[in-house]
């Protein structure tokens, strides 16, 4: 019986995908993916991602107002999406459920012109930019 007073890191679906997509991704390759501590794909993965979690950086004293903004961006499609990743040189860009929350413009549709390397039951869809 599984106690229910604790905060798992990581679930083990989150896992296996990031065993998974180490396959699909190659190292040192930038990917776009939503900016939490919490996102297991950002340390389970072990790829380098555009930002990473925005109350880590804050707390430091940098800001990171503009490259949340490129992330945005992105995730809203178009040739404003395609400038930007350009010049960020993303290799690859992560869309699940985090990213459907994190960011309510996400423009799936648009993303469909970029070839599906990745995509499983618990809606994690992973596109190759470059």
């Amino acid at each position: 019986n599984r106690q229910t007073n604790w905060f798992p890191i990581v679930e083990a679906h989150e896992l296996a995908q990031a065993h998974d997509l180490q396959a699909v991704i190659p190292p040192r390759t930038r990917v776009v993916t939503h900016s939490s501590m919490f996102n297991p794909l950002v340390f389970a993965l072990g790829r380098p991602v555009i930002l990473g979690d925005a109350a880590w950086l804050w707390s430091h004293g940098l800001d990171f107002a503009q490259r949340e903004n490129q992330i945005k961006t992105i995730y809203a499609g178009g040739p404003a999406s395609e400038t930007v990743m350009q010049m960020l040189g993303i290799g690859y860009v992560i869309i699940s459920d985090r990213e459907r929350q994190a960011y309510a413009n996400i423009n799936e549709d648009w993303f469909a012109h970029y070839p599906l390397v990745y995509q499983d039951d618990h809606g994690l869809a992973v596109y190759k930019i470059r």
